[in-house]
């Protein structure tokens, strides 16, 4: 008994020592320079007492022998320590560089930040799965200078336009290069953005030359995960969400409707059209097209590998339905990732990316005569009802059109995509600072649509059923053989790469036609009873490219890099094949000049200089042949003999379109590491266009494609990263990102030559392409007002001969290209919760609301907008909106009465994540737990009328931009979601 008691108060002294607090004393040094860091905190883990250090580095703090302690300052890695460890304390910190230390992937290689000479934007991908985008560009919206990505459609999984640095051909793509692991492909579609490891975007010449052939409109460079070594590593990512559409249009209710189509027939010299009592509904087509759609996404990957081999495996499948009824995406996915190490000097890996995407289609930007389900919801009459009392869709009864859910329902439009992106590789260091490395890669893809319109609906009817099935494919392979020579004495730091690649191309194409089903249960072609159309496409493309890079660092000041590229491209004429794309960039490094020493608020400053140049050869494949069209048959005797036609022109002189650019460069961090500032400057002159000009009818041929013309881009971008707060349990960062770009077509032929663009059904062309002009400049009438007598616009007399006309009269109107646009991102880390908010802005762009041509034109059976309940209706009303005429043109001409404001300002994202701390995961069988809620699209400031300012009905057209008709609105997304790692 006596011994329990003695070790009972034995125990009882030891946990009292523990418990009791003590003096602590330490010194908090520089790692590299041994040199005190003065004004660190110094606290206590187990709660929020703290100390700041002296100016010797010093401190004293009270703690318990179980305490840890913490200790951080801005600009260093953040330590914790025991308290009860040998006195005193010494803790070295090791300085974090933060974005300098950053590795950059570049073209066939990778640099530090500090190192890059070239304009290079590295966007934030660590959130990327907990974001409900569908396809990997949108997580390029806001998070760089000098990239502009408008997502012009909001149809599931649909695609986006992305400008680096403003438009830079006519004919030619202005898309930038997408690079993933190395593989050029042709779009990243199909590419899991929770696989995603890094983005690079190369935007100025000296960054891009190294891709040559490709690279005028900037390159965009994907590198995915991989395992590392250790115990393997599962987790899994999940999430559930719901959208809805941002807003409604206020359109007329029935009896508005019947007043103003009677009203329209009067103000003509007819009858009214109408009898109010003749109508009993009152049908909200908006609310019978949109729905609350569910989205939902499951990502499951392993991990892990030895010194030997890494691996990374996922699998993934997103699913979303669209905010209009009947459409909607999913993708499968499959990626395997792995390196491995066969010896000291040789290794080998594979990139592996499998895919399936199909889509649900309805069709937008388009009339509701043309099946337009957007349109048609918004001029169809609200005085009918779905369905008749047979169970029929109704129709139009006033032009026997199909209402919007019959142009849901009756027809399928369903598509898939197969695609295979792959990579194998093999490294070999021949001497220690000698690699050569050579990788076979392919993109390959399938692709299936098939449509099928039953008899529901009047115009599957009246053909007894249409079908048609088409098939696309394409097989591209490149191989690529480097060496890459390092050398590194003393002050001198040098890399050489030189190697060649060889790519090649094969598109197959089929399709088919067929009318006459018995009925809808078989939807095949075998069951039409007429097989109406057959056709069957092929063509290839090659590409031979030679390449070189020296990269050279003096003494960590003076840098250099030298690209060269040549490439050879059977898209164009033997004797214009190759083409040959120099750059050469220099830096700076001022802050390891003596006389910065003295300078204590610049950490590190870079002086950049680039210029080079890149090439576009997006074209037709067979674009400088003269081509023959087949299906010119004709009559032999009784027989029937195929025959052919001359299509295209011949054009041996067709060469590469080439950009020239110009960028100067400055990279600032600044008050020990806590402010980055990247501030850029550059000129890019596109020369050689390849444009598809109007021929003299004596050639034989309407147009025909050239090399024509000039362009130009000259801007500015500023890229503002602030670590506002670095605490343990209290982060703040902030990042800015301003662009500004100016476009102007320099040549096209002449002042006088002029290329018309955005067709509007009835009313005409509504951009023009001319000299001094910017690419997307609209083009028609200036509008003065309402005449108080007769109830007509009227229209500017330019010229004055008291006549509008369409050749004298028409002038520009606006501009689609923004004056600037802007990306503001704030990450603030509390405790176990983190926040996480996206604006995006674009200022100065307009948009021509071609829909309002068709909501409140007046001049036909349509309805309209509640607008129009402001409309002229006699002599002497004072408005702006004319009167209701039915059959008139006048007042639905190309004019500024449908050019409105597109600035906006968007919150784009906002994602709340809670991480569940390490001393509830130690209780179970998980190494992390994280439950977050994200909103996408959740607010808009605009001045905007219709759905959404960010739009545009002809896609990534380089010509016709900034058109609203009808077009998919934008959802807003609420989801929530989970991962885990075991």
């Amino acid at each position: 008994m006596k011994r329990l008691l003695l070790c009972f108060i034995a125990c009882a002294a030891y946990f009292g020592m523990q418990a009791q607090n003590r003096s602590v004393s330490g010194q908090v040094l520089d790692s590299e320079s041994e040199s005190p860091v003065i004004g660190a905190v110094v606290r206590l883990a187990q709660g929020n007492d703290g100390v700041f250090t002296d100016a010797t580095g010093a401190f004293t703090i009270n703690a318990k022998n179980a305490d840890s302690l913490i200790i951080a300052y801005v600009g260093y890695t953040s330590q914790t320590v025991s308290a009860n460890a040998q006195q005193p304390l010494i803790i070295l910190l090791s300085p974090k560089l933060r974005d300098l230390d950053e590795i950059v992937v570049i073209g066939y290689g990778q640099k530090s930040r500090r190192d890059v000479t070239g304009s290079v934007s590295s966007i934030d991908t660590e959130s990327l799965e907990k974001k409900p985008i569908a396809r990997l560009e949108n997580a390029l919206q806001g998070q760089a200078a000098g990239v502009q990505v408008t997502q012009f459609s909001g149809k599931p999984g649909n695609g986006l336009s992305i400008r680096v640095r403003g438009a830079t051909s006519l004919s030619a793509s202005s898309e930038p290069l997408f690079v993933i692991d190395g593989v050029p492909i042709l779009n990243p579609e199909g590419i899991n953005p929770a696989d995603v490891a890094s983005i690079e975007i190369l935007k100025d010449a000296s960054a891009s030359a190294i891709y040559g052939a490709r690279a005028a409109n900037g390159v965009v460079l994907i590198t995915t995960k991989n395992g590392h070594a250790g115990k393997p590593q599962l987790s899994y990512n999940g999430y559930v969400g719901v959208s809805q559409v941002t807003r409604k249009l206020d359109m007329l209710q029935a009896d508005q409707f019947v007043e103003l189509i009677n009203e329209a027939y009067t103000n003509s010299g007819q009858s009214p059209r109408l009898e109010a009592d003749d109508w009993n509904a009152n049908t909200d087509w908006q609310s019978e097209i949109y729905r609350k759609a569910v989205t939902q996404n499951h990502q499951v990957s392993i991990s892990g590998g030895n010194a030997q081999n890494r691996y990374y495996i996922s699998l993934n499948q997103q699913g979303q339905e669209g905010i209009v009824k009947g459409s909607s995406f999913d993708r499968i996915g499959a990626r395997f990732n792995l390196k491995s190490q066969l010896s000291d000097r040789l290794r080998v890996g594979t990139n592996l990316n499998f895919s399936q995407v199909s889509y649900n289609n309805i069709p937008d930007n388009q009339r509701v005569n043309q099946g337009g389900v957007i349109l048609g919801a918004l001029s169809a009459p609200p005085i009918i009802r779905i369905f008749d009392e047979q169970g029929r869709y109704t129709e139009n009864p006033l032009q026997a059109w199909e209402n919007p859910i019959a142009n849901i329902e009756g027809p399928e439009d369903v598509a898939a995509t197969f695609r295979l992106v792959g990579a194998m590789y093999l490294e070999w260091d021949l001497l220690p600072d000698l690699t050569f490395k050579s990788s076979l890669n392919t993109e390959t893809y399938f692709n299936k649509n098939d449509y099928f319109l039953d008899q529901s609906t009047r115009y599957g009817s009246s053909k007894n059923g249409i079908a048609s099935t088409s098939t696309n494919q394409q097989y591209i392979w490149l191989t690529e053989h480097t060496l890459t020579y390092q050398f590194a004495r003393g002050d001198h730091e040098l890399t050489a790469l030189g190697g060649f690649t060889a790519q090649s191309s094969r598109y197959e194409s089929t399709w088919a036609y067929g009318e006459g089903f018995a009925n809808g249960a078989i939807p095949t072609l075998n069951a039409a009873s007429a097989n109406l159309g057959v056709s069957s496409y092929a063509s290839e493309w090659a590409l031979l490219s030679f390449l070189g890079r020296i990269s050279y660092k003096f003494s960590d000041k003076y840098l250099a890099d030298v690209n060269f590229r040549a490439d050879g491209s059977s898209r164009f004429g033997a004797g214009n094949r190759f083409a040959y794309f120099p750059s050469v960039s220099l830096g700076w490094r001022i802050s390891e000049e003596s006389f910065m020493e003295t300078v204590n608020t610049i950490d590190d400053a870079k002086l950049r200089l680039g210029v080079g140049s890149t090439g576009n050869q997006d074209i037709g494949d067979y674009a400088h042949y003269g081509l023959y069209s087949v299906g010119s048959n004709y009559i032999f005797g009784e027989a029937i003999v195929p025959g052919t036609r001359p299509s295209t022109i011949a054009n041996d002189n067709l060469k590469w379109e080439t950009t020239d650019q110009y960028n100067v460069g400055l990279d600032l961090t600044l008050i020990n590491y806590r402010l980055n500032v990247i501030a850029d400057a550059y000129y890019k002159y596109t020369r050689d266009l390849l444009v598809n000009v109007d021929l003299p009818t004596s050639t034989g041929f309407n147009s025909g494609i050239q090399n024509l013309g000039a362009i130009e881009n000259r801007g500015l971008e500023l890229a503002i990263k602030s670590y506002n707060i670095t605490k343990s349990r209290l982060n703040w960062t902030t990042s800015l990102f301003y662009s500004m770009n100016r476009n102007k077509v320099l040549d096209i032929g002449g002042q006088d030559q002029v290329i018309f663009s955005g067709g509007i059904p009835e009313a005409g062309q509504s951009i023009i392409i001319q000299e001094g002009l910017p690419v997307g400049t609209f083009y028609g009438y200036k509008n003065l007002g309402v005449n108080p007598e007769t109830g007509d616009l009227v229209f500017e007399d330019l010229n004055g001969d008291g006549e509008i006309t369409e050749d004298a009269d028409r002038t520009i109107l606006g501009n689609a290209n923004p004056d600037f646009i802007l990306g503001l991102s704030n990450s603030l880390a509390v405790g176990p919760f983190n926040l996480d908010i996206l604006f995006q802005g674009v200022y100065g762009n307009e948009v021509f609301n071609a829909t309002r041509i068709e909501t409140e034109g007046m001049q036909s059976v349509k309805n309209a907008t509640a607008a129009t309940l402001d409309r002229w209706q006699q002599p002497g009303d004072i408005t702006r909106m004319p009167r209701a005429l039915f059959g008139d043109s006048h007042n639905t001409r190309i004019s500024d009465r449908f050019i409105e404001d597109g600035s906006h300002i968007r919150l784009r994202n906002i994602t709340l994540t809670y991480q569940l701390p390490q001393s509830y995961l130690n209780r179970i069988p998980l190494e992390k737990l994280s439950i977050y809620f994200s909103g996408q699209n959740l607010l808009t400031w605009s001045n905007y009328s219709g759905y959404d300012p960010e739009v545009n009905r002809d896609g990534g057209s380089n010509l016709s931009q900034g058109i609203d008709y009808g077009t998919y609105p934008q959802a807003r997304i609420f989801t929530g979601g989970v991962q885990l790692e075991f």
